[in-house]
């Protein structure tokens, strides 16, 4: 699984990780086992099952993998290299068992198949497993939410052959949930699901959701900043006015999917209910960002958007791609609006080739970048749709965008330096060609274009001239604050 690398400290937190270990182990199997028993002296629990889980073989000898799970439960906690990352582990090791103990009490279900009988070593194991894990504790599956958070602590430090051999004993125990007759398909994707969630809510720094403050929407690399204009209160006031009014509807939205969700229960469509969660969260999500957490929510740095994030989001991340291609359909995807300088949408990779691009700043929160814009000069500097951008990170496009069109110290290209400047142009010295700057957002209307207008400002010109000189280019949207905030821009006069 992909995974950043988390700081680790000079020493491990060898006592601390004790410690977690002795209130974890004990608390999983007093949590577990009372759950089983509490589903064992119900009258009538159900099964859920698709008709096609009749044909999964039954392979005895996978109980090795799957009651492995429990050693690299214990050592992950030894595995983690500071006491932030020890932490965050054994969060979401709790809030995991926390949220699936919750649902097998409230919505106990058991394993409807008889299990062949078995002997031998395996046959010890499974007598082992059965005197502990009854037919109950089903759906989500704890196995297979703890999998995928133990999957992502090692990952992060295993590396070489070791690496692909993690791989494959993990994938091994994912599998083992259904070919040793422990679990029914329903109990694995519900259970993938909640480890998704609680990796994706308890992500570490710099992506924990904050509360409780005004501003608490800024972007972690940018700082907690007012919005651009907050020293008039009416520009502020403004802004988070609108940034409220996004939050309502992005929470209406939830609220629609959660009654179809409803809907669909009452129906019994079990799996449609549960689908129907997916973009109700994501939407609230969104909402969230809007309501004061900001870009945090897409957990995007450098480009890269952390992969619990792009799962739990997947439904408002699809929809956001699909707006941005359907409204941009009749368009050019990008324009030149100063000589090497380029504005528009969120470049698919046949984008970047065509447009044969050397630099990219990416202001688009809402997208991971190509891996094909990585490889090029590229400046990620993430902003809301269709709201004010905060003051560090309206300067910081600008910066950015000065930066890209500098060019790069080392070779002697005077030739080609001379011929560029005829046109404007600056020269990337690494190829002796004039560099080709995107600057872009999701649509290529609002944002790429407000950064731009504020690069010029800062560079002296005036920002109604600029507005109307990439009018003439594309139909941009620039709201009354924000050129209220590039006036401001204006005045500080050209960057360091």
């Amino acid at each position: 699984m992909p995974t950043g690398r988390l700081p680790v400290d000079d020493h491990r937190p060898t006592l601390q990780a004790a410690l977690w270990l002795v209130f974890l182990g004990p608390f999983f199997f007093l949590s577990y086992g009372y759950a089983n028993h509490y589903s064992s002296g119900l009258p009538l629990v159900g099964s859920f099952v698709y008709g096609w889980e009749q044909d999964l073989p039954f392979w005895p000898w996978t109980i090795l993998p799957y009651m492995s799970i429990d050693v690299f439960y214990a050592i992950s906690l030894f595995v983690c290299g500071s006491r932030a990352e020890l932490r965050t582990h054994a969060g979401r090791l709790l809030a995991a068992t926390l949220v699936s103990v919750a649902f097998f009490l409230l919505f106990p279900l058991r394993f409807s198949f008889p299990r062949p009988p078995t002997s031998g070593f395996n046959g010890w194991l499974f007598d082992l497993l059965t005197g502990f894990d009854l037919p109950f504790n089903q759906a989500p599956s704890l196995h297979i939410s703890l999998l995928m958070i133990l999957w992502t602590c090692y990952a992060r430090h295993v590396r070489g052959v070791g690496r692909w051999l993690l791989h494959g004993w993990f994938a091994l125990i994912g599998i083992s949930v259904l070919t040793t007759y422990q679990h029914h398909f329903i109990d694995v994707w519900t259970g993938a699901a909640v480890g998704v969630l609680c990796l994706y809510l308890l992500p570490g720094a710099p992506w924990t959701l904050r509360f409780g403050g005004r501003n608490a929407g800024a972007a972690p690399v940018d700082g907690a900043d007012h919005a651009v204009g907050v020293q008039q209160g009416a520009l502020a006031d403004d802004d988070l006015v609108r940034r409220r009014k996004l939050a309502r509807r992005y929470a209406q939205a939830c609220a629609v999917f959660l009654l179809l969700a409803v809907a669909a229960a009452r129906a019994d469509a079990v799996t449609a209910t549960l689908l129907l969660c997916w973009p109700a969260f994501a939407l609230a999500m969104v909402a969230l960002a809007y309501d004061g957490q900001g870009e945090r929510i897409f957990q995007k740095q450098h480009g890269r958007m952390r992969w619990p994030a792009r799962w739990a989001l997947a439904p408002y991340l699809l929809a956001a791609w699909v707006s941005s291609r359907l409204y941009t359909l009749r368009v050019a995807p990008y324009v030149e609006v100063y000589p090497g300088v380029w504005l528009g949408r969120a470049p698919s990779t046949r984008d970047l080739r065509r447009g044969g691009f050397t630099a990219v700043v990416d202001l688009a929160a809402e997208f991971p970048a190509r891996r094909a814009a990585l490889r090029l000069d590229y400046t990620q500097v993430s902003m809301l749709d269709l709201v004010l951008p905060t003051q560090a990170q309206l300067t910081a496009a600008a910066n950015a965008i000065a930066a890209a069109r500098a060019p790069a110290a080392g070779s002697s290209v005077e030739g080609a330096e001379k011929g560029a400047e005829k046109e404007g142009a600056d020269i990337d010295r690494s190829t002796g060609e004039p560099n080709r700057l995107l600057v872009h957002c999701a649509l290529g209307y609002s944002r790429s274009a407000l950064a731009i207008a504020a690069w010029r400002a800062l560079q002296g010109d005036d920002p109604e001239w600029v507005i109307e000189h990439l009018r003439a280019h594309r139909a941009i949207v620039i709201s009354p604050a924000a050129r209220q905030a590039l006036r401001m821009i204006a005045g500080k006069g050209p960057s360091e």
